[in-house]
């Protein structure tokens, strides 16, 4: 208890009057030595003066300073927190985004596909109607040479 209220020495005395009947020579020397460390701590404090008055505004600089770090500390901690949520709020809208682009571009993949798969159908019916309308004049010349074959 006493160290708990910021006692340096504790010393145990027991009862200690001038009447005492039996007096030992341990209460004696605890007694002696109480006393002598009183004066010792009396000595020290006359020859090492103190200001309570300066020692009171230092604490108070001590505890305003300390409790203005704790709020910065507090304070950065919160905005470190509200940055981590934005950065992970614009990462969770960049990767939608680019799912979103993702899709759009399969689809256009898509469409590019089928266009280019519809365009070389109709190439290859044009193509085989080239070869067809070929093919026909190809017979009529041959008709024409047939007839002219034949008439001479």
């Amino acid at each position: 208890m006493f160290t708990d209220i910021g006692a340096v020495k504790i010393f145990a005395l027991e009862n200690y009057t001038e009447k005492s009947p039996r007096r030992k020579v341990e209460t004696d020397s605890a007694v002696i030595r109480f006393l002598y460390e009183a004066i010792c701590y009396a000595e020290f404090q006359a020859e090492h003066r103190r200001d309570p008055d300066q020692e009171m505004m230092d604490r108070k600089w001590f505890v305003l300073k300390f409790i203005h770090e704790r709020e910065l500390k507090t304070q950065t901690q919160n905005l470190q927190r509200e940055i981590d949520k934005q950065k992970a709020k614009m990462e969770q809208e960049a990767k939608k985004r680019e799912e979103e682009e993702e899709k759009i571009l399969q689809k256009l993949r898509e469409q590019y596909k089928e266009k280019e798969k519809e365009m070389q159908q109709q190439f290859e019916r044009e193509r085989l109607r080239k070869q067809y309308e070929h093919e026909q004049r190809m017979e009529e010349l041959q008709k024409k040479m047939g007839k002219k074959g034949r008439s001479k």
